[in-house]
This record gives C-alpha cells, structure tokens and sequence, in this order.
C-alpha cells in the first residue's frame, strides 16, 4: 500500500469541484486522510493531523453537523473544520458521479484495501463513532432471481 498524492476512500459529484464530496486517502503524499465539500467551486478542507500507518488496517470517521467538521482516525478527533461562507453545505442535489478508490480529478487510484464502507444520513456523536469502529457490520442480502428462457427454432 502506499499513500499516492490525494487518492480516495470515495468522491461523490458532478465532475471535479461540481457539488462534490470526498475523502480522500491522503491529502498530497502526506497519508493524512483529507475530507472536502465542495459547493460553488470553493471547497472546505478538513486534513487528519495524524498520518495513516502503512500495512495496519485503521478507522476513519468523517462527520458533518450543520457547517461543522469532524474527521476521526481509529475513534480520536484528528481534525476539525467549517464549511466555507460562500460553499456551505453540500447542495441538494443528484450528483452524476459517485466512486470509491478513484477520483473525479486526474488523481491515482487508491492503492489500499478497504473494508466496510458506511454512509448515514445524519451526522454520527462521538460515541456512535467509536461504537461503529468496534462493531462490524454483516448484511445479508436476499435477491430474487428471474429466468427468461429464449427458444430460437430454425426450418431448413
């Protein structure tokens, strides 16, 4: 593994900067992990001041609460910030582009392995952090399959 220059965990938007949100793996080739909203063109950074350790599985949480900014590695606040005056929250909108590993930007691909992935629609305590890092998460999924049959006959 290493920490490639702004590679991401995920980047969800509408092209580079276009009502974007992401978290990326490193922030340069710092390997503190970097989350941004970005609203009007203008982002609002948070950088982890701790840096990732290579080859060790860790935790990184990112919260956002109104225009406050929380990023926590392994259950401690690394970093906190706001969003800008003139970004402010993310937009309420459909975003046409959403990956993991990769970047809206010319960015490398991740080169780490990720585990679980979660997404909540509100802003998680501090408490609720630590217990998601402690607690895995196993879902079944039940699917449905539905078979269509095709019978070509050909007359010779």
């Amino acid at each position: 593994y290493s920490c490639a220059g702004w590679s991401r965990l995920f980047d969800i938007g509408n092209g580079p900067g276009a009502d974007s949100v992401f978290l990326a793996v490193s922030n340069a080739k710092s390997c503190r992990p970097h989350m941004s909203v970005w609203r009007n063109n203008e982002g609002s950074p948070v950088t982890s001041n701790t840096a990732f350790r290579l080859g060790v599985w860790e935790h990184v949480a990112f919260t956002l609460s109104g225009t406050a900014e929380t990023i926590y590695v392994n259950g401690m606040c690394r970093g906190t910030g706001q969003l800008s005056s003139s970004g402010g929250p993310p937009a309420s909108v459909i975003r046409s582009q959403a990956y993991f590993g990769k970047s809206e930007w010319s960015d490398p691909y991740a080169d780490a392995a990720f585990d679980e992935i979660r997404f909540y629609n509100r802003a998680l305590s501090f408490d609720e952090v630590v217990g998601d890092m402690d607690t895995p998460t196993f879902y079944t999924f039940t699917t449905t399959t539905t078979t269509t049959t095709t019978t070509t006959t050909t007359t010779t």
